[in-house]
């Protein structure tokens, strides 16, 4: 297959490493991605594919301007090619221990995007997060979120969410009151074609729930 072939899927994993995230559950993030890739049912998934083959990029975020690229575009294609974005992602240090901005996620994630190594008719943008935007304007964050999301959409792009564990929150001014952060990310986050949220219930739920996820993000655009 040539290198500048086509792919299935572009997919860009945005990992939340904010101050909300302690280290145990960073690393459970990294490890769980790793693990997860290398796994029998999503390399199947990735295989079945036209192009056998999806790209895929790491990021963890943070604020406004924190948003670090872990592991660059990498194509994905058989067990060998997930080892070795595994063990990119595995020896990288955290980048980010800031505030939350998804709205700045997104726009980083639609620039990765644009500038992708190969084509594809699928992209998204899978984000990780246990809460909303933060900031002393909350109508301000509220607009901004829904502007981003809307861009993207827009431009065809699908936004998936993976929700983890948090204390209950509240978003003003909108209608959501008190809620859960996968009812957050549902009424919020996620748009697009087929766009989903997967609810990570605990530390042990981590890994499954993303092997889950990511066959489904993988395989749904599949005939």
């Amino acid at each position: 297959m040539s290198r500048n072939a086509p792919v299935d899927l572009l997919l860009v994993l945005a990992v939340d490493g904010s101050s909300s995230i302690d280290d145990d559950e960073d690393r459970l993030q990294r490890d769980g991605y790793c693990a997860a890739l290398s796994d029998t049912a999503v390399l199947t998934a990735i295989r079945s594919g036209v192009f056998g083959s999806i790209g895929l990029a790491y990021v963890e975020w943070s604020g406004h301007g924190e948003q670090q690229v872990v592991a660059p575009w990498t194509r994905i294609a058989s067990q060998s090619d997930a080892a070795a974005w595994s063990a990119v992602v595995a020896r990288r240090s955290r980048p980010w221990r800031g505030s939350t901005s998804i709205s700045s996620c997104i726009e980083f994630a639609r620039l990765l995007l644009a500038r992708a190594p190969w084509d594809s008719n699928r992209r998204v943008i899978d984000i990780s997060g246990d809460g909303p935007d933060e900031g002393r304007d909350r109508i301000d964050a509220v607009r901004a979120l829904q502007q981003a999301r809307e861009s993207v959409v827009n431009d065809g792009i699908t936004i998936n969410g993976l929700a983890l564990p948090s204390k209950k929150i509240s978003y003003p001014p909108t209608n959501w009151g008190a809620t859960g952060t996968a009812e957050f990310y549902t009424d919020a986050v996620i748009g697009g074609k087929d766009a989903f949220v997967v609810e990570v219930t605990d530390q042990a739920d981590f890994i499954p729930a993303l092997r889950r996820k990511l066959v489904r993000e993988i395989a749904s655009g599949w005939p």
